[in-house]
């Protein structure tokens, strides 16, 4: 808008009702009544001109604002007016009304392909509002629950209370496995909750997935490597003690006729015996893989009670401080948090960690400056975590896979059952195991 020419427009006017005021006046004085009756009209139709002029901006405006409240944006003012002041506003106004819709079509286009992203999401996501009504839902998070449409989460009650029961108690951040029965047999829903605060209003999100198929092919795979670890072990059994078998049976069968006793060397009475030394050695190696396979089956249930842990961190220092003497090896325990103590089972942890020590002293073979850390610390979920850590050559990642499958072992004498008995006493625990390894550095973590 041509702020001078609206001036003018306004000072000119004003100037006329001057001008014609003062002309009323001198008629009145002067006894001129028809030129006092003139200026008199004149006078009146100049002020509500003037006033009918100010007054057409401030009803544009008006009108303008009333579109923009009501989001109707097909209000266009006439931009071919004479008056160029007003002409400029009207082109401002249009041009301010052309943007707010611009904004408007990009808004919903983008909530168009947020939506669309929404539905097509595998995750089932739900958005709940402080009242409990269902504010966003998509198709996946419908086929979890198993409803064609969801407004109040009240009626998820109706149709799976375990599932109702979940939602209203899981606090955010928290994530818990629920199991549902459908006629596709039993599904494993990980169900995860977060807030949002929108428009000061405060939202509930979850996300559902379906994790059985995970979980399925993961199981498989773990059997597969089981399986493997189970073959590659007996077959380095079975095949010496066929083989020798086999070598020994020539012996005392000859051309498919028994040997005499007569008919016997002392060096195939001497190589029948070393034969069966072998076999029986072999035998009881079988025997002591099915007595680890065995212990792996027949873990105590945990008894939990608070473990002190600068005491039990003493306690372990003490019970592999001969061998971390007889290595010369560095060690050192990193208390970062002021956690005194945790829950658990002593007996069963104490056996976990004896297995991380060893296996990072027995890593560190031929490395110089070795050094084992026994380090604590919360993580960013607030759960509490132990880390040994030991400066070895790490774990190549072919076999970091694998060292917790049963029985899979790169030491020579190993029984690769350690890390797998770990694994299951901190699951036990609520708990779990995991390695991070690098080319100078191995760090087992605890986390409970």
């Amino acid at each position: 808008m041509d702020i001078k020419a609206f001036n003018l427009n306004i000072i000119l006017r004003i100037t006329l009702v001057a001008l014609l005021a003062a002309g009323l006046t001198l008629a009145v004085f002067y006894k001129q009544v028809f030129a006092a009756v003139i200026c008199a009209l004149l006078l009146l139709w100049t002020v509500f001109s003037l006033v009918y002029y100010i007054n057409g901006v401030n009803r544009k405006l008006a009108y303008f604002f009333d579109a923009i409240r009501n989001e109707d944006s097909t209000l266009k003012f006439p931009e071919t007016i004479r008056n160029k002041a007003i002409n400029d506003l009207h082109r401002s106004l249009n041009r301010i009304n052309s943007y707010i819709a611009g904004i408007k079509l990009k808004n919903e286009e983008n909530e168009r392909f947020l939506n669309e992203l929404m539905q097509s999401s595998a995750t089932g996501l739900m958005a709940i509002d402080e009242k409990g009504y269902v504010e966003q839902i998509n198709q996946a998070a419908l086929m979890i629950i198993g409803l064609p449409h969801l407004v109040h989460i009240d009626l998820l009650r109706q149709k799976n209370e375990p599932l109702f029961n979940v939602i209203e108690q899981l606090s955010s951040g928290k994530t818990q496995i629920l199991k549902l029965a459908d006629n596709n047999g039993i599904r494993q829903i990980s169900i995860k909750a977060a807030q949002l605060r929108f428009a000061e209003r405060q939202y509930r999100i979850f996300s559902m997935t379906d994790i059985r198929t995970e979980l399925e092919e993961n199981e498989l795979d773990t059997w597969q490597k089981l399986i493997s670890v189970l073959t590659h072990e007996m077959m380095n059994s079975l095949a010496p003690i066929t083989s020798l078998s086999n070598t020994l049976g020539r012996f005392f069968i000859r051309e498919g006729k028994t040997v005499t006793p007569e008919g016997l060397t002392s060096k195939d009475i001497e190589q029948t015996i070393h034969g069966l030394s072998v076999i029986e050695e072999r035998g009881k190696g079988l025997l002591h893989f099915v007595d680890n396979y065995r212990k792996l089956t027949r873990i105590p249930r945990p008894v939990f009670t608070p473990i002190n842990i600068d005491g039990w961190f003493r306690r372990m220092t003490m019970l592999m401080r001969p061998r971390l003497e007889d290595g010369k090896i560095n060690f050192s325990i990193q208390r970062a948090e002021q956690l005194v103590d945790f829950p658990g089972d002593e007996k069963l942890l104490s056996q976990v960690l004896i297995n991380l020590f060893n296996n990072a002293i027995d890593a560190l073979g031929e490395t110089s400056d070795r050094r084992i850390v026994l380090h604590t610390t919360i993580n960013p979920q607030g759960k509490f975590c132990i880390h040994l850590t030991d400066n070895g050559p790490g774990i190549s990642p072919d076999n970091l896979d694998k060292i917790f499958v049963p029985f899979f072992t790169t030491k020579e004498n190993g029984s690769g059952i350690g890390l797998s008995l770990s694994r299951q006493v901190m699951h036990l625990h609520g708990g779990f195991i995991t390695a991070h390894s690098t080319s100078d550095k191995t760090t087992f973590t605890l986390t409970f």
